[in-house]
């Protein structure tokens, strides 16, 4: 069922300017429950909401690729591992933090476009009206996310 409306999801909002960002929080929690499935027990997946998302929009798919990241960089089935997803709505303002436990990869893959990406379409459609921190500190990787979501002037489209 939750796959069924991860794929409506993107079909049929994904091409949409903006989103009410309570169908893009359905969408994380979808894939995360998705996710969780093929881990062990063991393996710490916590995800939370605080504040109402209202009326509020954003850009579909926005947030997604750090939780992407997390899952993709942050399990290990060898060693203890967390992904901890943390969303704060307040007066128009998004703050998202995603934390992981920093896997050290012994063969480095192809790719890492994900987070350059959301880094570019976040200083395209937020200009001014976001700020994102990305960082490893210790043995944790910390992807931190604020996004002022009632300027619509600040959104371009």
């Amino acid at each position: 069922m939750k796959l069924s409306t991860i794929m409506r999801y993107m079909i049929y909002q994904a091409n949409e300017d903006k989103v009410l960002l309570a169908n893009e929080l359905r969408y994380l929690q979808d894939y995360i429950d998705i996710q969780k499935l093929r881990l062990p027990q063991s393996i710490s997946v916590d995800y939370q909401v605080a504040g109402e998302a209202g009326i509020l929009k954003i850009p579909p798919m926005l947030l997604i690729p750090f939780v992407e990241n997390a899952f993709k960089h942050g399990i290990s089935y060898s060693e203890a591992s967390y992904i901890i997803v943390k969303l704060v709505i307040h007066n128009g303002t998004l703050s998202m933090i995603v934390r992981n436990k920093l896997i050290r990869q012994k063969t480095a893959e192809p790719g890492g476009v994900g987070l350059t990406n959301a880094r570019k379409r976040l200083d395209m459609l937020y200009a001014g009206a976001h700020e994102l921190t990305v960082k490893e500190n210790g043995n944790e990787f910390i992807a931190d996310l604020k996004i002022v979501l009632n300027n619509d002037e600040v959104y371009r489209s």
